[in-house]
Protein backbone atom coordinates (compact mmCIF):
# COMPACT_ATOMS: atom_id res chain seq x y z
CA UNK A 1 0.00 0.00 0.00
CA UNK A 2 0.71 3.44 -0.82
CA UNK A 3 1.91 6.04 1.86
CA UNK A 4 -1.42 7.75 1.14
CA UNK A 5 -3.63 4.21 1.79
CA UNK A 6 -1.03 3.30 4.79
CA UNK A 7 -1.98 6.75 6.62
CA UNK A 8 -5.49 6.29 5.79
CA UNK A 9 -5.87 2.93 8.02
CA UNK A 10 -3.97 4.81 10.42
CA UNK A 11 -6.99 7.01 10.82
CA UNK A 12 -9.94 4.75 10.38
CA UNK A 13 -8.34 2.42 12.78
CA UNK A 14 -7.79 5.30 15.18
CA UNK A 15 -11.27 6.71 15.55
CA UNK A 16 -13.58 4.19 13.88
CA UNK A 17 -14.41 6.45 11.27
CA UNK A 18 -13.59 5.61 7.52
CA UNK A 19 -10.97 8.38 6.45
CA UNK A 20 -10.88 10.48 3.25
CA UNK A 21 -7.65 10.21 1.70
CA UNK A 22 -6.02 13.64 0.26
CA UNK A 23 -6.47 14.52 -2.97
CA UNK A 24 -3.42 12.98 -5.37
CA UNK A 25 -1.53 15.68 -6.72
CA UNK A 26 -1.95 16.67 -9.95
CA UNK A 27 0.56 16.49 -12.80
CA UNK A 28 0.84 18.69 -15.96
CA UNK A 29 1.27 16.65 -18.37
CA UNK A 30 -1.92 15.61 -20.37
CA UNK A 31 -4.15 18.02 -17.87
CA UNK A 32 -6.94 19.99 -19.78
CA UNK A 33 -6.18 23.86 -20.21
CA UNK A 34 -7.81 25.97 -17.53
CA UNK A 35 -11.24 27.12 -18.45
CA UNK A 36 -9.41 30.84 -18.35
CA UNK A 37 -7.21 29.59 -20.97
CA UNK A 38 -10.12 28.43 -22.96
CA UNK A 39 -12.04 31.63 -22.95
CA UNK A 40 -8.74 32.47 -25.58
CA UNK A 41 -10.23 31.21 -28.26
CA UNK A 42 -14.56 32.41 -27.64
CA UNK A 43 -12.50 35.75 -27.65
CA UNK A 44 -10.66 35.08 -30.54
CA UNK A 45 -14.22 34.80 -32.67
CA UNK A 46 -15.83 37.52 -31.12
CA UNK A 47 -18.57 38.88 -33.49
CA UNK A 48 -17.55 42.12 -35.02
CA UNK A 49 -19.22 43.82 -37.68
CA UNK A 50 -17.88 46.10 -40.29
CA UNK A 51 -14.38 44.84 -41.11
CA UNK A 52 -12.89 45.30 -44.65
CA UNK A 53 -11.91 42.72 -47.11
CA UNK A 54 -8.13 43.59 -45.41
CA UNK A 55 -9.56 42.71 -42.03
CA UNK A 56 -11.20 39.62 -42.81
CA UNK A 57 -8.27 38.21 -44.54
CA UNK A 58 -6.16 38.84 -41.07
CA UNK A 59 -8.93 37.26 -39.05
CA UNK A 60 -8.76 34.17 -41.83
CA UNK A 61 -4.99 33.81 -41.14
CA UNK A 62 -4.97 34.60 -37.07
CA UNK A 63 -7.73 31.59 -37.16
CA UNK A 64 -5.87 29.49 -38.69
CA UNK A 65 -2.46 29.63 -37.17
CA UNK A 66 -4.21 29.22 -33.77
CA UNK A 67 -5.78 26.21 -34.76
CA UNK A 68 -2.63 25.01 -35.76
CA UNK A 69 -0.93 25.85 -32.43
CA UNK A 70 -3.28 24.68 -29.91
CA UNK A 71 -3.73 21.46 -32.27
CA UNK A 72 0.31 21.45 -31.89
CA UNK A 73 1.57 21.63 -35.38
CA UNK A 74 3.76 24.12 -35.83
CA UNK A 75 2.90 26.32 -38.94
CA UNK A 76 3.43 29.16 -41.06
CA UNK A 77 0.16 30.52 -42.67
CA UNK A 78 -0.47 33.89 -45.00
CA UNK A 79 -3.28 34.68 -46.80
CA UNK A 80 -3.64 35.70 -50.46
CA UNK A 81 -6.52 37.86 -50.75
CA UNK A 82 -9.11 37.74 -53.82
CA UNK A 83 -12.65 36.69 -54.73
CA UNK A 84 -12.19 34.06 -52.39
CA UNK A 85 -9.53 34.65 -49.88
CA UNK A 86 -6.20 31.70 -50.17
CA UNK A 87 -5.49 30.61 -46.97
CA UNK A 88 -2.30 28.56 -47.05
CA UNK A 89 -1.02 26.68 -44.24
CA UNK A 90 2.68 25.45 -44.34
CA UNK A 91 3.59 22.54 -42.17
CA UNK A 92 6.52 19.78 -42.09
CA UNK A 93 5.62 16.68 -43.98
CA UNK A 94 4.45 14.32 -41.45
CA UNK A 95 2.48 16.63 -39.71
CA UNK A 96 1.10 17.48 -43.28
CA UNK A 97 0.01 13.91 -43.72
CA UNK A 98 -2.00 13.97 -40.58
CA UNK A 99 -3.81 17.55 -41.49
CA UNK A 100 -4.49 16.11 -44.96
CA UNK A 101 -5.99 13.11 -44.97
CA UNK A 102 -7.61 10.19 -47.14
CA UNK A 103 -8.32 11.83 -50.39
CA UNK A 104 -8.42 15.17 -48.97
CA UNK A 105 -11.12 14.66 -45.86
CA UNK A 106 -9.20 15.94 -43.59
CA UNK A 107 -8.16 19.20 -44.76
CA UNK A 108 -12.01 19.95 -45.80
CA UNK A 109 -12.82 19.70 -41.89
CA UNK A 110 -10.06 21.63 -41.22
CA UNK A 111 -11.46 24.22 -44.18
CA UNK A 112 -15.14 24.06 -42.41
CA UNK A 113 -13.74 25.10 -39.61
CA UNK A 114 -11.84 27.83 -40.23
CA UNK A 115 -14.49 29.35 -42.59
CA UNK A 116 -17.32 28.58 -39.93
CA UNK A 117 -15.12 30.23 -36.96
CA UNK A 118 -14.47 33.79 -39.10
CA UNK A 119 -17.40 33.73 -40.27
CA UNK A 120 -18.46 34.44 -36.66
CA UNK A 121 -16.05 36.62 -35.99
CA UNK A 122 -16.94 38.92 -39.13
CA UNK A 123 -20.27 38.69 -38.38
CA UNK A 124 -20.67 37.63 -42.24
CA UNK A 125 -20.04 34.93 -44.67
CA UNK A 126 -16.24 35.56 -45.85
CA UNK A 127 -14.98 33.21 -48.88
CA UNK A 128 -12.24 31.45 -48.67
CA UNK A 129 -10.10 27.95 -49.66
CA UNK A 130 -7.88 26.67 -47.38
CA UNK A 131 -4.92 24.81 -48.71
CA UNK A 132 -1.76 22.98 -46.63
CA UNK A 133 1.31 22.09 -48.25
CA UNK A 134 0.14 23.01 -51.50
CA UNK A 135 -2.10 19.90 -52.20
CA UNK A 136 -5.08 21.51 -53.61
CA UNK A 137 -3.21 22.80 -55.98
CA UNK A 138 -1.57 19.80 -56.91
CA UNK A 139 -4.70 17.73 -56.73
CA UNK A 140 -6.03 19.93 -59.50
CA UNK A 141 -3.26 19.12 -61.80
CA UNK A 142 -3.86 15.72 -60.77
CA UNK A 143 -7.86 16.13 -61.70
CA UNK A 144 -7.18 18.04 -64.78
CA UNK A 145 -4.77 15.06 -66.00
CA UNK A 146 -7.63 12.37 -65.20
CA UNK A 147 -10.56 14.48 -67.24
CA UNK A 148 -8.03 14.47 -69.94
CA UNK A 149 -7.22 10.79 -70.03
CA UNK A 150 -11.38 9.82 -69.46
CA UNK A 151 -12.28 12.04 -72.76
CA UNK A 152 -9.54 9.83 -74.33
CA UNK A 153 -10.31 6.75 -73.26
CA UNK A 154 -14.06 7.51 -73.63
CA UNK A 155 -13.49 8.69 -77.57
CA UNK A 156 -11.19 5.23 -78.42
CA UNK A 157 -13.40 2.75 -77.03
CA UNK A 158 -17.44 4.88 -77.31
CA UNK A 159 -17.80 4.07 -73.66
CA UNK A 160 -18.54 6.35 -70.87
CA UNK A 161 -16.07 6.72 -68.54
CA UNK A 162 -17.06 6.94 -64.26
CA UNK A 163 -14.91 8.84 -62.15
CA UNK A 164 -14.58 7.80 -58.57
CA UNK A 165 -16.30 9.28 -56.00
CA UNK A 166 -15.36 13.24 -55.84
CA UNK A 167 -16.28 15.50 -53.33
CA UNK A 168 -18.28 18.91 -55.05
CA UNK A 169 -15.10 20.75 -54.97
CA UNK A 170 -13.11 18.25 -57.36
CA UNK A 171 -16.18 17.22 -59.46
CA UNK A 172 -16.38 20.50 -60.40
CA UNK A 173 -12.94 21.00 -61.10
CA UNK A 174 -13.69 17.78 -63.40
CA UNK A 175 -16.58 19.97 -65.14
CA UNK A 176 -14.68 22.40 -65.89
CA UNK A 177 -11.79 20.51 -67.56
CA UNK A 178 -13.72 18.78 -70.26
CA UNK A 179 -16.04 22.02 -70.83
CA UNK A 180 -12.68 23.20 -72.63
CA UNK A 181 -12.78 19.42 -74.82
CA UNK A 182 -14.32 19.55 -78.14
CA UNK A 183 -16.89 16.29 -78.52
CA UNK A 184 -16.92 15.77 -74.64
CA UNK A 185 -19.20 16.62 -72.14
CA UNK A 186 -19.65 15.57 -68.33
CA UNK A 187 -22.63 15.38 -65.81
CA UNK A 188 -22.76 14.46 -62.13
CA UNK A 189 -23.91 10.68 -60.98
CA UNK A 190 -24.55 8.91 -58.10
CA UNK A 191 -25.94 10.10 -54.06
CA UNK A 192 -24.47 11.23 -51.10
CA UNK A 193 -20.81 9.85 -50.75
CA UNK A 194 -20.55 8.21 -53.93
CA UNK A 195 -21.58 10.88 -56.53
CA UNK A 196 -19.39 11.06 -59.30
CA UNK A 197 -18.43 12.32 -62.74
CA UNK A 198 -19.72 10.74 -65.63
CA UNK A 199 -17.59 11.45 -68.80
CA UNK A 200 -19.63 11.21 -72.43
CA UNK A 201 -19.61 12.12 -75.93
CA UNK A 202 -20.99 15.38 -76.71
CA UNK A 203 -25.10 15.71 -77.08
CA UNK A 204 -24.41 17.74 -80.17
CA UNK A 205 -22.21 14.62 -81.91
CA UNK A 206 -24.15 11.30 -81.27
CA UNK A 207 -27.85 13.54 -80.37
CA UNK A 208 -27.97 12.13 -77.38
CA UNK A 209 -28.74 14.33 -74.13
CA UNK A 210 -25.98 13.77 -70.70
CA UNK A 211 -27.74 10.58 -69.31
CA UNK A 212 -29.29 9.46 -71.92
CA UNK A 213 -28.76 5.31 -72.08
CA UNK A 214 -25.26 4.64 -74.05
CA UNK A 215 -22.93 2.03 -73.77
CA UNK A 216 -20.74 2.29 -70.66
CA UNK A 217 -18.30 0.26 -68.27
CA UNK A 218 -18.82 1.07 -64.89
CA UNK A 219 -15.55 -0.45 -64.09
CA UNK A 220 -13.49 2.50 -66.14
CA UNK A 221 -12.19 4.78 -62.75
CA UNK A 222 -9.95 6.86 -64.23
CA UNK A 223 -7.65 8.07 -61.44
CA UNK A 224 -3.75 8.00 -61.05
CA UNK A 225 -3.84 8.94 -57.27
CA UNK A 226 -1.86 6.47 -55.06
CA UNK A 227 -4.61 6.03 -52.83
CA UNK A 228 -7.10 5.15 -56.50
CA UNK A 229 -3.70 2.77 -57.35
CA UNK A 230 -4.01 0.61 -54.19
CA UNK A 231 -7.67 0.46 -53.91
CA UNK A 232 -7.66 -1.08 -57.48
CA UNK A 233 -4.98 -3.47 -56.56
CA UNK A 234 -7.01 -4.93 -53.81
CA UNK A 235 -9.64 -5.15 -56.07
CA UNK A 236 -7.98 -6.94 -58.20
CA UNK A 237 -6.86 -9.19 -55.68
CA UNK A 238 -10.05 -10.23 -54.25
CA UNK A 239 -10.94 -11.12 -57.83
Amino acid sequence: PSRVEREAVRVEADTGKQAVPPAPEHSDRGAARPVGESLAAAELIAPTRGLSPDDAAGVQRGIAEELMRRAGFPSRCNVIEGEYNQVRITVDSDSAAVLIGRRGSTIDAVEHLVERMANQAVGDHTRMNLDINNYRLRREGQLEANAQDAVRQMLESGKDVHTPPLCARERRIVHLAIEKIADATTYTAGFGPDRHVVVTRDEKQDGKAPGDDREQDDDVLIDRSPDAQAEADDTAEER
